[in-house]
């Protein structure tokens, strides 16, 4: 009959704002599950014993965990932002460099301090939405020191280590 009714528009005032009060806790509720399986994967992170590297599509080290600082000998806020030979050479054991072509390998790993190691590399190229390269998850399992290289020269200059970064060798992190 077109004439105001209080209690009709004082129950669509409420039903709006019932509407919206689920929404925020819908809202509310998803923010938590993803705060808790946030929470799950970086524990599982933490906890793991295996050294984890995420490279970006340039081949620079984005994020390590810290058994991974263990194998490469260094801290996270050495490497993040550079490419993981800067910091360890990884040789098939025929001293080859690795290209990755394989999702696991058993590899020589030499660090910059002279420390050869051996481990398991498992490597999982990251796509981008349209499945173009966007960098590698490398996880590194069993890594056993084997024995220090010598030092060239004075063995107090690390310059003259035997060291990824004057091995000539490089490893394209864009291999798959």
């Amino acid at each position: 009959d077109g004439t105001f009714s209080r209690p009709k528009a004082v129950a669509s005032v409420l039903e709006v704002f019932a509407i919206r009060a689920a929404a925020e806790l819908e809202r509310q509720e998803a923010h938590r599950r993803l705060q808790e399986s946030e929470e799950k994967y970086r524990r599982i992170v933490e906890m793991t014993r295996d050294g984890l590297c995420v490279l970006n599509a340039a081949g620079k080290i984005e994020f390590i965990n810290a058994p991974m600082e263990v194998i490469v000998g260094r801290s996270v806020s050495d490497i993040i932002g550079h490419a993981l030979e800067e910091y360890l050479l990884i040789l098939s054991d025929n001293h080859e460099p690795i290209a990755f072509k394989e999702d696991k390998t058993e590899a020589i790993l030499i660090r910059n301090d002279g420390t050869k190691l051996s481990a398991a590399i498992s490597r999982t190229v990251i796509s981008d939405a349209d499945g173009n390269f966007d960098g590698a998850l490398m996880m590194f399992s069993d890594a056993v020191e084997t024995e220090r290289l010598p030092r060239r020269g004075d063995p107090g200059d690390l310059a003259d280590i035997i060291t990824p970064a004057d091995s000539g060798h490089e490893i394209d992190p864009s291999l798959s």
